[in-house]
């Protein structure tokens, strides 16, 4: 729970959160993009589409929930189980429960659906290298053609933190917050090499405009992890600011001269 304030513009800048945990995931179709057929345009098509259409569904959603609230002096005390007074109040048990139901089912699906991508991303990394232990994560299994052991390896270390950090939304938060700075490194750095040694665009392309929106993204994302941290989810700050401290170590000790980059094509 947040800490009780009367400050309107601070509620509402808590209240990004909402869209910043939603946003994610939309990347995923970039993740089977190898197996996509025309990916340069279809996988940018497809991730624009997917956040119009949650976005739109999600909007109808949430109208939904705060126009059904029966009382919204006894739904403010409910904290964390305020979608359950609502269903619960205003819809009939059977009705209630097959939502619940969906809802258990659909939450589910996007933990699979988590464990996959960053399953598929930590076998593409050790596919060309740039992973310790990159022999054994890229091994592709004979049996079920599948990178079983990137599989495990990610399902594992979810595992790992979750018993680690206990309290769910400390986790959410500190994956929303290194999801946000892969997202924001590569278009950090596409500022300066936009044009110049970046030249080679795809159809998906929106001309002079990449550089302010670039810089709009960079902006958000730089709102977005200092909302991530405050209180009481400051933990969060403790795991990236750590997490982030490991990742230098191992690169410049260890990474930076043994990988030398991704193969390039042809080659």
């Amino acid at each position: 729970m947040w800490p009780e304030t009367a400050n309107m513009g601070w509620l509402f800048a808590l209240g990004l959160l909402h869209a910043g945990y939603t946003i994610t995931g939309f990347d995923a179709s970039a993740h089977t993009s190898e197996e996509t057929h025309d990916a340069s345009k279809s996988v940018p098509r497809g991730m624009v589409f997917a956040v119009l259409i949650s976005g739109i569904a999600g909007w109808v959603m949430v109208c939904a929930l705060v126009l059904a609230i029966p009382d919204p002096a006894t739904a403010a005390k409910q904290g964390g189980n305020i979608i359950f007074y609502i269903m619960n109040t205003v819809l009939p048990p059977g009705l209630s429960l097959g939502l619940f139901v969906g809802i258990a089912l659909a939450n589910y699906l996007c933990g699979l659906a988590t464990v996959t991508s960053a399953s598929r991303m930590m076998f593409a990394f050790a596919r060309d290298g740039g992973l310790p232990w990159s022999g054994a994560l890229r091994k592709v299994s004979e049996r079920h053609k599948v990178p079983a052991a990137a599989i495990w390896t990610a399902a594992l270390l979810a595992i790992a933190f979750t018993i680690y950090t206990p309290v769910y939304v400390t986790i959410t938060i500190v994956c929303v917050i290194f999801l946000y700075i892969s997202y924001v490194l590569l278009i950090f750095l596409g500022i300066f090499a936009y044009q110049k040694t970046w030249t080679r665009i795809g159809p998906f392309d929106v001309g002079r405009w990449y550089r302010p929106l670039a810089l709009l993204c960079v902006a958000w994302c730089c709102v977005l992890l200092a909302i991530g941290i405050q209180p009481p989810y400051d933990l969060a700050i403790r795991i990236v600011v750590g997490m982030l401290a490991v990742m230098a170590v191992v690169w410049f000790a260890v990474e930076r001269k043994r990988f030398k980059g991704p193969p390039v094509m042809g080659s």
